[in-house]
């Protein structure tokens, strides 16, 4: 075979296959953009749900923290599973609970995702009353 025909095959091979790399690269990328939002939606929806309970009677909160056990249990991280199983369990054992230690949890894998400076704060809580 001659030059001219390696110079062709060369020519078309390079872009082709530069296309395919960008191609599958953008794909994993949209992917793990995707996973991510997932991600940061949970947390926030999730920390807000928990924020809502804290400080509440439970007949108030009952099924907002049955979802968010199971919730957690899908999408937490390991130490996040870990916090809302030993809610869980004093919540059935001593019927009450810490929820704080999970809030921050969430708080702080929050900022992390979204790249935010760490808050060490103490999270402050304001509860309005409806009391006519």
């Amino acid at each position: 075979m001659n030059l001219e025909f390696w110079k062709l095959i060369i020519t078309v091979a390079i872009p082709t296959i530069g296309w395919i790399v960008g191609y599958l690269l953008k794909q994993k990328n949209d992917i793990d953009n995707a996973k991510r939002n997932k991600r940061i939606d949970f947390l926030i929806k999730t920390y807000i749900k928990i924020e809502n309970c804290i400080q509440r009677k439970p007949s108030q909160v009952g099924k907002d923290l049955e979802d968010i056990v199971a919730e957690i249990q899908l999408m937490g991280n390991v130490q996040q599973v870990n916090l809302v199983k030993k809610f869980a369990n004093d919540i059935s054992e001593k019927n009450s609970a810490d929820l704080e230690p999970l809030l921050i949890s969430l708080r702080n894998d929050l900022r992390r995702e979204l790249k935010l400076e760490k808050n060490n704060e103490k999270i402050q809580f304001l509860r309005m009353s409806n009391n006519n």
